[in-house]
């Protein structure tokens, strides 16, 4: 039997913050995701269907997050975490680096999507293959450089294909801003893992800056979205 933490409601500050961040993350992605979808609707832009994608596994990735290191941390006691094999904590964890590659596979499709001359039944599955490649490699080597790697390279190259693709044309990608947006969240979210080793202060300062971007891009999604109708 696994006991429940009886202080489970004396929530420390920063778990408080994890949870706050955790929510905010998962709501406004699927805001997002529900918003690109209907203009996906509108238009039946493809582009804008698989942009639609990354933030549903946005969503997913922190849900799984929030499970695995805020929610399960809070509810059962230390003690009993500390037996509890750790192929099952770090499930969530799992889950989450899985969505993650997912979300920046389905990015970088959104801007390559016309060059790809493979059925999108076939495409999804490679992605599922990839990502789930990435996942295994983290649980066997227990070394999260490779899917940071993967993840950083796929944001950075949406970003400057969706540049090219803008300076050819002589026309900003509608995306692109979101695009750079999203790597900045990214970026930020490293700098917030280091940070946490030594300094919870700076932490907090880069959620909050984190949930802006956040704002920002679903302000844009809206923006274009009014262009679209």
């Amino acid at each position: 039997m696994y006991n429940i933490n009886p202080n489970m409601f004396m929530i420390r500050p920063f778990h408080l913050v994890e949870t706050g961040y955790s929510i905010f993350v998962i709501l406004i992605s699927l805001v997002i995701y529900f918003r690109t979808r209907h203009m996906y609707k509108l238009t039946e832009h493809k582009g804008i269907k698989y942009f639609s994608y990354t933030f549903l596994f946005f969503a997913i990735a922190y849900l799984f997050r929030f499970v695995s290191r805020i929610l399960f941390r809070l509810i059962f006691d230390p003690t009993t975490i500390r037996s509890f094999p750790r192929e099952y904590l770090r499930f969530g964890d799992l889950i989450f680096i899985y969505a993650s590659v997912m979300s920046g596979l389905f990015l970088l499709y959104s801007v390559i999507w016309k060059k790809i001359k493979l059925k999108e039944k076939t495409v999804i599955l490679f992605f599922n293959i990839f990502a789930i490649i990435a996942m295994l490699f983290d649980f066997f080597l227990r070394n999260p450089f490779i899917h940071i790697s993967m993840i950083t390279i796929l944001f950075f190259a949406t970003v400057i294909i969706s540049f090219n693709k803008s300076k050819k044309s002589k026309k900003k990608h509608p995306f692109y801003v979101a695009y750079v947006l999203i790597f900045l969240i990214w970026i930020l979210n490293l700098i917030s893992i280091e940070i946490s080793k030594f300094l919870h202060e700076l932490r907090f300062g880069i959620y909050v800056v984190s949930c802006v971007i956040y704002i920002l891009i679903l302000l844009r999604v809206l923006k274009i979205n009014k262009k679209k109708k």
